[in-house]
């Protein structure tokens, strides 16, 4: 039990690593698009292989409220839509922080991304 209680327990340290490791990410250069190669299959008939995002992903994970945000963070800068399945014993805080990136991209959006 004395575990369980650790892993819920935010300090401020461990939330600046989150802040820091996101921002880290939101500072590569862009993931969606780039080209990746060209091959020319005939005259005037070109294949280009490019990044796109795979869509929506569905992540489950347990007890650990440090998931979500790291989660997001790499579904946001990837393109891809979300959905995540917490434990059960993090449901309060998973909840809070969902919350917290819910207004995040709001906000990021200028409000084009609704709540």
């Amino acid at each position: 039990e004395a575990a369980l209680v650790q892993r819920f327990k935010r300090r401020e340290a461990k939330i600046e690593t989150w802040a820091a490791g996101t921002e880290q990410l939101a500072a590569r250069g862009e993931p969606i698009g780039k080209v990746l190669g060209r091959t020319e299959l005939a005259d005037g008939l070109n294949l280009t292989k490019v990044t796109v995002p795979i869509g929506v992903l569905l992540v489950v994970f347990e007890s650990r409220p440090d998931s979500l945000p790291q989660i997001a963070s790499l579904s946001l800068r990837s393109g891809n839509g979300l959905l995540l399945k917490g434990g059960r014993e993090a449901e309060h805080s998973n909840a809070a922080l969902h919350r917290i990136v819910v207004d995040a991209v709001h906000t990021a959006s200028g409000g084009r991304v609704g709540r």
